[in-house]
């Protein structure tokens, strides 16, 4: 497992607060996108900054990311 959470991290940027939240069943589908590849996200939460225990994060919930 720490292996897993160690690559998660250096591929994400997501701190180990955040990288904690990952629930089971978190995947989402894979979008593919121009030129061939893929885009892979995860459902979490984010914790920086917000409440304690964070909150879902809005990007993902509405399903596009902010542009900003």
């Amino acid at each position: 497992m720490t292996a897993t959470i160690t690559v998660t991290a250096a591929i994400s940027g997501m701190r180990g607060s955040e990288l904690m939240e990952i629930a089971v069943g978190s995947r989402r589908e894979p979008v593919e996108v121009p030129g061939g590849g893929c885009r892979f996200r995860l459902a979490s939460k984010v914790v920086k900054g917000r409440v304690f225990g964070g909150q879902p994060d809005p990007v993902l919930r509405s399903g596009r990311r902010h542009q900003g």
